[in-house]
């Protein structure tokens, strides 16, 4: 009647969901104070989402996608591309000066273009240098159900390291 706490571990093919606080008489005739139930498919699960709506736990499973299409096998699929950080948030700075955000930004104006080719769908965070949310990124692939979802990030080395020798 209640939502209360839960967790899930994710192996393969199964989720283990524990609820925490529901006592349960173990196989055993012994009580526990969580329950714990293990869902199992015979595929492997590609990812999930588990939320409450009202006091009802919900749990969302993506399936692998099917290919409807041989020459565009992206065809109907929705994929979500972040290009990360963006507006006053810099990430690393490369030694040209280069801020993360505009490489990434680069990268996934490109990699859109490229996946649009192939019969995706794309969904993009961002088109230009504005700053987002990490609430809000994430809520933007759910509200467009991405079965995809692609952060493109960047990173520096620090002054006067050489990134052909082996740190150390």
């Amino acid at each position: 009647n209640y939502p209360v706490l839960y967790s899930l571990n994710q192996k393969d093919n199964s989720l283990e969901l524990t609820l925490y606080g529901i006592e349960t008489t173990n196989e055993d005739g012994r009580k526990s104070p969580n329950y714990k139930y293990i869902y199992t498919q015979t595929a492997p699960i590609m990812g999930y989402d588990a939320y409450y709506d009202n006091n009802n736990l919900i749990f969302r499973i993506a399936k692998v996608p099917e290919i409807k299409d041989i020459e565009y096998p992206l065809k109907d699929i929705t994929i979500f591309i972040d290009p990360g950080h963006g507006g006053s948030e810099n990430g690393a700075i490369g030694p040209t000066r280069t801020a993360e955000k505009d490489v990434n930004l680069a990268i996934g104006r490109y990699l859109k273009t490229i996946l649009e080719n192939e019969g995706a769908n794309v969904i993009i965070s961002r088109i230009d240098d504005h700053q987002i949310g990490l609430y809000d990124r994430v809520q933007m692939a759910k509200d467009n159900n991405a079965i995809i979802s692609l952060s493109i990030h960047n990173n520096a080395l620090p002054n006067g390291k050489n990134p052909y020798l082996q740190p150390g």
